[in-house]
């Protein structure tokens, strides 16, 4: 019994110096993250990628149809209709290079409401999909608010989404592309992933980064302003620049995010870290100075999604507050709340454990306790709260 006894006082020993070391380790560690996106280094921008982008085109089987099919007295000539789709419709879809040529992906598949398909991708880059057995269009999402008393419907509901599809290619340099595309066959998003790479400078070997490019499409007076005309302009901007390490590092992961702004601004930033082989503590980070006010005034129509609340800038160093609507009477509703956070301190915090997430961190007064995913109940047994991990930011 005292063999046994000794034999695990001494792995638990080993298990303490192998967690203190981890984060000793990750104390010691910088990570790179500038204010500014053209700072962080020689980030491929989407024209050095493009000649590895490949496109797609979709098409739903359907059924042309000139009369309405509720009315079988109808005539064509006065009461057209348009194409139908069909009940359980195949839906085609084809893979082309960017001079129309056909590529083949490594991998394709199709995002249903019910989860993940695999595609099979012939050598002319056709693959086939159905809508049997789905309920919605592939790619869209539901929401609902709560539900009305009296009639015990949601108040509002709404269904919307474009997301699909989704197929990645490895090239013979090592970079991999992937590529999010709409139910159109338009792109969204493109990933472009490369080993060997850190743009955070923290010294880990085997680290891989993956910079994402999200598509936006602006509406502009053409030239011919007497005519108001609208053209539609269509570009690609560095949404996020993320970086993997091997386990058995003290930080797993680093996530950074930028404003689509003349000097693509830090937007957030968040970094992982892994005091042992099973848990990850995910931090967000503040990534400047300021104070935000939140507007509490707003509508919520009954028939749509809530409004966001306003949110202002406001200047100079404002410490965290409530606005009342009566100032005199402390117990009056919130009307705004001014918060002010100083750069690179903790305002949010994951717990992962064996790759789940386990407990979020709370706010205000509570920022440093875990409570369960969704607002439940208070989570204790953590080892450490979020708040114990000081960013290990460089500028």
């Amino acid at each position: 019994m005292k063999k046994i006894t000794r034999i695990l006082s001494v792995a638990l020993v080993a298990l303490m110096v192998m967690s203190l070391s981890a984060m000793a380790l990750a104390e010691d560690t910088s990570v790179f993250i500038p204010s500014k996106l053209g700072k962080l280094g020689d980030v491929p921008t989407i024209d050095d990628i493009w000649d590895k982008v490949f496109f797609l085109s979709t098409k739903t089987e359907s059924i042309p149809t000139w009369g309405n099919p509720a009315d079988p007295d109808a005539h064509v000539s006065d009461n057209p209709c348009p194409i139908l789709a069909v009940e359980d419709a195949d839906i085609d879809l084809w893979f082309t290079d960017g001079d129309g040529n056909a590529f083949k992906p490594d991998w394709a598949g199709v995002v249903w409401a019910e989860g993940w398909e695999n595609l099979e991708i012939d050598e002319d880059g056709h693959a086939q999909t159905s809508m049997e057995g789905h309920l919605r269009q592939p790619g869209t999402w539901s929401a609902s608010g709560p539900c009305d008393p009296i009639t015990g419907k949601p108040t509002w509901h709404v269904t919307g989404g474009d997301y699909p599809y989704s197929a990645g290619k490895t090239y013979e340099d090592g970079t991999e592309v992937k590529i999010s595309f709409g139910r159109a066959g338009n792109i969204t998003s493109i990933e472009y992933v490369m080993p060997e790479t850190d743009f955070f400078r923290t010294g880990f070997e085997g680290a891989t980064t993956t910079v994402k490019y999200e598509r936006v499409t602006v509406a502009s007076t053409s030239a011919y302003e007497r005519t108001h005309k609208i053209r539609f302009d269509t570009f690609y901007y560095t949404f996020s620049v993320c970086a993997d390490y091997p386990a058995g590092n003290p930080i797993v992961r680093v996530e950074t995010e930028w404003r689509n702004d003349a000097k693509q601004n830090l937007a957030t930033y968040r970094i992982s870290f892994a005091p042992t082989e099973n848990e990850v503590y995910k931090i967000t980070y503040a990534p400047n100075t300021v104070t935000m006010l939140e507007n509490h005034l707003f509508s919520w129509p009954s028939d749509k999604n809530p409004a966001d609340a306003m949110i202002t800038k406001l200047p100079g160093n404002m410490p965290s507050t409530n606005f009342h609507a009566d100032p005199t009477d402390p117990t009056s509703p919130v009307i705004a709340s001014a918060h002010h956070y100083t750069a690179d301190e903790v305002v949010y915090g994951e717990y992962y454990k064996n790759g789940s997430l386990k407990a979020v961190s709370g706010s205000g007064n509570n920022l440093g306790k875990w409570y369960a995913p969704g607002h439940g109940k208070q989570v204790k047994g953590i080892k450490y709260p979020c708040t114990y991990f000081k960013s290990p930011r460089v500028k």
